[in-house]
C-alpha cells in the first residue's frame, strides 16, 4: 500500500472529540437513589462508573463553553453551573456516608478485636484455675465457638491476636493433659490410704480396750470418709474389704455391752429405789421455806445418787428416767408453786406451747411433705426452747404434739416408701407393655385390632405413676409405640382424633404437674364451647329473622349447615372436657 502524505498546502484535519450520550439527569438520579441505601448494599464498581460518566459529562461542557459562541455561551454556563452543583451535593452525600460506614465498620472491628483479646484472656485464666477436667473443656469449647462467632479485626493487629489465642489454646491443653496425670496419680494414693485403713480397721478387733475400739472405730470410718476416691476398678474391693472388718469389730462390741446387762438390771434396781424415795419427799406437806430447803437438799442428793449409778436397760430408761424426773418436778413445783412467781411463768410456757401446737395441728394430714417436714423441725426446736408449764399440762402438750409430728413423719416416710417401690413396679409394667405394643401384629379383623389398642392404652392408664426421672422417657415411648400402631390400621380421621386426644388426657394425668396441666386444659375446653354457643345462637337469632318460606332457600341451607357444623364441634368439644373431667377425679 502507498503511504500518503499531506501536501504543504493542505492542513491536518483535527481529531473531533465524541460527546458522552449519556442522560446526565437520569443518571445522576440513579446514584442519588442509591446513595440512599445502606452501604453495605452498595454496588461499588457500577457508583464509580456512574460517578465517572457524571464528571466526564461535566468536562465535555467545560469544553463547549470554551467554544460557544457569544449568543449560546450565557445558557452553556447555566447548564454547566447547575451540573457542577448537583455533582458536588451527590458527590459529598456519597463521600460522607462511605467516611461513616468506614469508620463504623473501624469501630466494630475494635470491638471485636477487645472481645478476641478478652476470650484470650480468660483462656489464660482458664488454664490457671482449671481444677475439675470436665467442665474445663466445656468452657473451651464455649469460648473457642465464642471466638468463632467474633467478626473481623483490625487487619494491623490480626497476627498478634492470632499468634496469642493460638499459644494460649495449646497451652491450655498442655496443661490439662498434665492435671490428668496427676489426678491419676492422686487417685493411686488414696487407694493406698484406704488399704491401709482396712489394715488398721483389722487389726482394731482385737483391741483389748472396748471404750478405745468404739472411739477407734468411729475415728477410721470417719478417716475413711475424707480420704478421696481411688480408681473406679478397685473401688468394690476395697470397700468392701473395709466393711467386712468394720462389721468384725461391732461384733466384738456388741459382746461386750451383752455382758453389760446384768448391771444393767442391777442400776435398774436402785434407780427404782431412788424413784420411790424421790416420790415419797415430792408427797410431804411443807409448810415453811426452812422445811423447803431441808427437803430440797435430800432431793439433790438422790439426783446426785442418780448420777453415780450406770445405765439401765433401753427399754426402761425412758421410763425410769421419766419416773424419777417426775417425782423430783413434782417435788420442785410443789415448791415453786409455795413462791408466787411460779404461776407467772408456768402461764407463760402454757401459752408458748399451746402457740406452738396450734402451728403444727395444721399439717395435720397434709401432705406436704417438704414445707410441713421444714415446718415440723422448725416447730420442735422452738418446742425445746419454750418455757416449760406445769408437769401435767407440758406431758399432755408434749404428747399431743409428738404425736403430730409422729404422724407426720410416719405419713412421710411410709408415702415415699410405698411410692418408690410401686412406681418402681409401675416403670417395669409400662416397660413390657411398651414393647407388647411394639410387637403388636394388625389381623385381618380391624375391629378386633383397634379394640385391643385401646384396651392398652386403659391399661397403661391404670398402672399408675412411674419415678420422675423415667416419666418422660416412658411417656413418650408408649405414645410412640400406640401411634404407629393406629396408623398400621388405618383408623378413620375422627375416630383416631378422638383416640389419640384420650391417650393425651391419659398421658397428661401421668405427669407431676397434672392437676394443673388438666385445670388448663378444662378451661381451654369451656372457653371454646361458650364461644361456639354464642355463635350457635348469633346463627339461630339471624335464621329467625329472615322471612323465606321456601325451604330450598340457599341462604338458608348454608345457615342450617352451619349450625349443625357448630353443634358438631361442641358435641365433640363436650365429649372431651368429660374425658378431661374424669380424669381430675
Amino acid at each position: 500500500m502507498e503511504e500518503t502524505t499531506n501536501s504543504p498546502e493542505q492542513e491536518p484535519t483535527p481529531q473531533t472529540e465524541v460527546a458522552p450520550t449519556i442522560d446526565f439527569e437520569a443518571v445522576w438520579q440513579q446514584v442519588a437513589e442509591a446513595t440512599k441505601q445502606p452501604v453495605a448494599d452498595w454496588d461499588l464498581e457500577q457508583m464509580e462508573q456512574w460517578l465517572g460518566q457524571l464528571q466526564d459529562f461535566i468536562a465535555h461542557e467545560e469544553e463547549q463553553v470554551q467554544e460557544a459562541e457569544e449568543e449560546t455561551i450565557a445558557d452553556k454556563k447555566a447548564s454547566l453551573s447547575h451540573h457542577k452543583g448537583q455533582l458536588k451535593a451527590l458527590q459529598q452525600q456519597y463521600d460522607e456516608k462511605w467516611k461513616a460506614y468506614e469508620a463504623a465498620k473501624a469501630a466494630e472491628e475494635q470491638d471485636n478485636l477487645d472481645k478476641k483479646w478478652a476470650i484470650v484472656q480468660e483462656i489464660k485464666a482458664l488454664t490457671e484455675t482449671a481444677e475439675r477436667i470436665g467442665p474445663a473443656f466445656q468452657k473451651i469449647k464455649a469460648l473457642q465457638d465464642q471466638w468463632r462467632s467474633i467478626g473481623n479485626v483490625p487487619a494491623h493487629a490480626f497476627q498478634q491476636l492470632r499468634t496469642a489465642y493460638n499459644y494460649e489454646v495449646d497451652r491450655f491443653f498442655y496443661t490439662i493433659s498434665i492435671y490428668k496425670d496427676l489426678r491419676d496419680l492422686d487417685l493411686q494414693k488414696n487407694l493406698s490410704a484406704k488399704q491401709e485403713l482396712v489394715e488398721k480397721m483389722t487389726a482394731l478387733a482385737q483391741e483389748p480396750s472396748i471404750r478405745r475400739m468404739e472411739m477407734m472405730v468411729k475415728a477410721l470410718q470417719e478417716e475413711w470418709e475424707e480420704v478421696g476416691p481411688v480408681p473406679h476398678k478397685d473401688w468394690n474391693e476395697v470397700r468392701d474389704a473395709f466393711y467386712k472388718a468394720t462389721d468384725a469389730v461391732y461384733a466384738r462390741i456388741q459382746t461386750h455391752y451383752d455382758g453389760v446387762r446384768e448391771q444393767l438390771q442391777e442400776n435398774l434396781g436402785k434407780k427404782q429405789e431412788l424413784v420411790n424415795q424421790a416420790k415419797q419427799l415430792s408427797g410431804l406437806q411443807l409448810k415453811s421455806p426452812k422445811k423447803w430447803a431441808e427437803k430440797s437438799a435430800q432431793i439433790i442428793a438422790l439426783q446426785q445418787q442418780w448420777k453415780t449409778i450406770g445405765r439401765v436397760p433401753r427399754e426402761h430408761n425412758e421410763s425410769i428416767w421419766q419416773a424419777f424426773r417426775q417425782a423430783c418436778d413434782t417435788f420442785f413445783e410443789r415448791k415453786r408453786a409455795y413462791f408466787k412467781d411460779l404461776k407467772a411463768k408456768q402461764a407463760e410456757g402454757k401459752a408458748q406451747k399451746e402457740a406452738l401446737l396450734e402451728k403444727a395441728k395444721a399439717w395435720e394430714g397434709s401432705e406436704e411433705w417438704k414445707a410441713g417436714s421444714q415446718a415440723l423441725i422448725q416447730l420442735q426446736k422452738d418446742w425445746k426452747e419454750a418455757a416449760a408449764a406445769d408437769r401435767a399440762t407440758e406431758q399432755q402438750l408434749w404428747e399431743t404434739f409428738r404425736k403430730l409430728c409422729d404422724d407426720f413423719f410416719e405419713r412421710r416416710k411410709a408415702h415415699f416408701a410405698q411410692q418408690e417401690v410401686v412406681q418402681k413396679e409401675n416403670e417395669e409394667k409400662k416397660r413390657a407393655l411398651i414393647e407388647t405394643v411394639k410387637g403388636f401384629a394388625p389381623s385381618s379383623d380391624r375391629k378386633q385390632d383397634f379394640d385391643q389398642l385401646k384396651a392398652w392404652a386403659r391399661e397403661w392408664h391404670a398402672i399408675g405413676h412411674v419415678p420422675r426421672k423415667s416419666m418422660k422417657e416412658i411417656n413418650e415411648g408408649f405414645k410412640k409405640a400406640l401411634d404407629a400402631q393406629y396408623a398400621k390400621l388405618k383408623t378413620e380421621k375422627a375416630e383416631k382424633g378422638a383416640t389419640q386426644y384420650k391417650a393425651k388426657i391419659e398421658l397428661m394425668a401421668e405427669m407431676p404437674d397434672s392437676k394443673r396441666a388438666l385445670s388448663k386444659e378444662r378451661n381451654f375446653l369451656r372457653g371454646k364451647i361458650r364461644k361456639l354457643e354464642e355463635e350457635l345462637r348469633q346463627y339461630e337469632d339471624n335464621l329467625s329473622r329472615f322471612r323465606i318460606t321456601t325451604k330450598d332457600s340457599p341462604l338458608v341451607k348454608d345457615m342450617q349447615g352451619r349450625l349443625k357444623k357448630i353443634e358438631s364441634q361442641i358435641e365433640r368439644l363436650e365429649k372431651q372436657l368429660d374425658l378431661v373431667e374424669d380424669a381430675m377425679q
